[in-house]
């Protein structure tokens, strides 16, 4: 009885043996399958964060937000005596590379809220809107870059949903979208080739919303602002089959001086308006001169050295968001 016992065990190893290549794929697929789930799962979010920010957001700067988002587990900032102290992912006080320690609270910005660009697009929205971001407590404050969703629908650009609220709904410009303390970029643009772009057409509207609000001109080289224009997609034939009267109507913005005119207009439009309408306060920035980040600092209070640099370069491989 034991040899035939020891004769059955002897007859089984082998069978035993010839498991574990079995056992060894097995794990081999499921390891596939996981690596698979998480490129799916990396994808899925890389183009909801690529569709809440719109258009204006540069690869790169969509891998970091992505990485920053993914250590977000990790404390981002803690609360003391009503401010917050940022902390990067590894819990080490911002300020230590030169980023704010502080982060603000609207009420402690140097001038009041909200906080409008009127300056046009492609002359460094996105810089202005970095800065803020950078510097101001998110839990006591909102930023809309380009979207005003207004909490129950869609994504809608600040422009889209202006034109609607004044032409269609005949209500006051910032109607359902007022809840922003920064405003970095008004114009919208639809998938009909319209355009829209409140700081050359609403410009009252916009006044008698927020008459104490400050206002942002952004500013750089116009002939580099033209040639960011062009290198944007069919930004420049918008503006060509758009009416922005009386300087620049339907069918005038082919010829170089005609875009660069009107881009200086725009800019002495809202000053002019300022100056008429004096409860605004204007910060004018060259985003393209050494001194911009200064002039943001001392305007706000935000430090420039953590938080004010060029951001959202062109470099002509843009794609338009339709909202």
């Amino acid at each position: 009885m034991m040899r035939n016992l020891k004769i059955k065990a002897r007859s089984r190893s082998p069978k035993l043996h010839q498991q574990i290549p079995h056992q060894q794929n097995c794990c081999r697929w499921l390891l596939l399958l996981l690596y698979s789930c998480l490129i799916y799962w990396f994808g899925l979010i890389s183009g909801l964060f690529a569709c809440h920010h719109g258009f204006d957001l540069t690869a790169h700067e969509l891998s970091a937000s992505l990485l920053a988002a993914s250590t977000s587990g990790i404390s981002e900032f803690r609360m003391t005596n009503n401010s917050s102290i940022a902390l990067d992912e590894m819990g080490v006080p911002v300020d230590s590379h030169k980023g704010p320690a502080i982060l603000l609270k609207p009420e402690q910005l140097k001038l009041p809220t909200p906080i409008i660009v009127m300056g046009l697009m492609k002359a460094g929205t996105t810089s202005v809107y970095g800065y803020f971001k950078c510097g101001l407590d998110p839990s006591s404050s909102k930023l809309s870059h380009y979207n005003c969703n207004d909490g129950t629908k869609g994504l809608m650009s600040c422009g889209k949903r202006m034109r609607r609220n004044i032409t269609k709904m005949k209500t006051k410009a910032f109607h359902s979208m007022d809840m922003f303390t920064v405003y970095a970029e008004l114009d919208g643009q639809e998938k009909n080739g319209g355009i829209t772009v409140p700081q050359w057409q609403f410009v009252k509207e916009i006044h008698e919303h927020f008459p104490e609000a400050t206002w942002i001109l952004n500013l750089r080289d116009p002939h580099d602002w033209l040639k960011s224009i062009d290198k944007w997609q069919d930004l420049r034939q918008r503006f060509i089959d758009n009416p922005f009267l009386p300087d620049l109507p339907r069918g005038k913005g082919g010829d170089d001086q005609d875009m660069i005119e009107f881009y200086l207009k725009q800019a002495q439009r809202i000053r002019k308006f300022v100056e008429e309408n004096p409860s605004h306060t204007l910060v004018e920035v060259p985003i393209d001169k050494p001194e911009a980040g200064k002039i943001m600092e001392d305007a706000f209070g935000i430090s420039a050295e953590g938080c004010w640099r060029k951001r959202n370069v062109n470099d002509g491989s843009s794609v338009w968001v339709d909202h």
